[in-house]
C-alpha cells in the first residue's frame, strides 16, 4: 500500500479509537473536572510516549528548534485548551448534542488546509466529504434527546464548536513539520506543550489544584478515565499524527470525521441512547463516503 492509504486508514483508525475513548471520557467527566480530567489524560500517557520514542530510537533534541516551537505551540493548542473546552462541553451537552457540534471539523480542517496548505479536494473527495457531512447531520439532528437548558445548551455549543476549530488549526498548523520527523517524536513534543500549558494555571488558581488532585484520587470515574486516556491520548494521537502526516491534510481530516458515526452507535450500545433506523442509515452513508475519499 502506499503512503497515502496508509495515512487515510491511520486517519479512520482514529476515528473510532477516539469515538471509544469518548464514551469513556463522558462516563469519567461524571465524576472529574474538564481540567482535571484533561491534564489526568495528558500525565497518564506521556511516560508511554517517552518509551515509544526510546523503542524507536527516536531523539526529540533531533527535532529543529523553530519545529519544537511549532509542536510545542500546537499542542498547547489542539492538547492543552481545545480538550479542555471539549470535555467542558462534553459534560454540558452529552455525546449525541456534542456530535451535530463536531460536524464542523472536517469542514475547518479543508478550509485551514486550502488557507494556510494550498491543498485543494479532487471531484471525488468532495462528494465524499458531503456524504460523510449529510450522514453525522442525518444520524444525530432532529431527534428527541433529554432536555438541556439553554444555561447549559448555548455555552456547551461554544465550547464544543472552539474545542473543533482549535484542534483542525492546530494540527493543519503542524503539518509541514510532520514531514521533517517521526510520527513518535512529533507526538510526544506536541503532546508535551498540551501538558506545559496546563501546568501553568495551578500555580495561581486553587480549584484547578482541587480538582487535579481529585482526578488523581481513587473514585468512581477512575475505571473509565484510565481506559479514555491510553485509548484516546496515546493510541488516537499516534494514529491521527501518522494520518497527517501520511495523507492530505484534507483527507484525513474528512476520515477522522467519521468519529461523529461511530460516538452514536456507542452511544447506543453504552450510554442507552436511541439507535434508529435515521442513525443506521447515517453509518452507512458516512461509510461510503469515506470509501470515496479512500479512493
Amino acid at each position: 500500500m502506499t503512503d497515502a492509504t496508509w495515512g487515510a486508514l491511520a486517519s479512520l483508525s482514529t476515528a473510532l479509537v477516539w469515538a471509544s475513548a469518548v464514551i469513556l471520557f463522558k462516563r469519567a467527566g461524571e465524576h472529574v473536572g474538564p481540567y482535571g480530567l484533561n491534564l489526568f489524560k495528558n500525565l497518564v500517557s506521556l511516560p508511554p510516549f517517552f518509551v515509544t520514542l526510546w523503542w524507536a530510537g527516536d531523539e526529540i533534541v533531533s527535532l529543529q528548534s523553530q519545529d519544537t516551537w511549532v509542536l510545542l505551540l500546537s499542542g498547547a493548542l489542539g492538547i492543552g485548551v481545545a480538550d479542555v473546552l471539549f470535555f467542558a462541553g462534553l459534560n454540558r451537552l452529552g455525546a449525541s448534542r456534542l456530535a451535530i457540534v463536531d460536524c464542523l471539523y472536517s469542514p475547518s480542517v479543508v478550509l485551514f488546509a486550502a488557507l494556510y496548505l494550498g491543498e485543494r479536494l479532487l471531484p471525488l473527495h468532495a462528494v465524499g466529504a458531503a456524504l460523510v457531512l449529510f450522514a453525522v447531520v442525518l444520524g444525530t439532528a432532529g431527534e428527541k434527546r433529554a432536555v438541556v437548558s439553554k444555561v447549559e445548551l448555548w455555552p456547551g455549543l461554544l465550547l464544543g464548536a472552539s474545542s473543533v476549530v482549535l484542534m483542525a488549526a492546530s494540527i493543519v498548523w503542524v503539518k509541514p513539520v510532520l514531514a521533517r520527523h517521526s510520527v513518535v517524536s512529533a507526538v510526544t513534543v506536541r503532546m508535551m506543550g498540551g501538558v506545559l500549558l496546563q501546568l501553568v494555571p495551578l500555580a495561581f488558581v486553587a480549584s484547578l489544584r482541587s480538582e487535579v488532585a481529585f482526578a488523581f484520587s481513587r473514585h468512581a470515574g477512575q475505571r473509565f478515565a484510565l481506559p479514555g486516556a491510553f485509548l484516546g491520548t496515546y493510541v488516537a494521537l499516534l494514529l491521527w499524527i501518522a494520518g497527517f502526516k501520511y495523507t492530505s491534510a484534507s483527507v484525513a481530516g474528512i476520515l477522522n470525521q467519521t468519529s461523529t458515526l461511530f460516538v452514536v452507535v456507542l452511544a447506543a450500545v453504552f450510554l442507552q441512547e436511541r439507535l434508529t433506523t435515521r442513525r443506521v442509515l447515517a453509518v452507512g452513508l458516512g461509510f461510503g463516503g469515506s470509501l470515496l475519499v479512500l479512493l
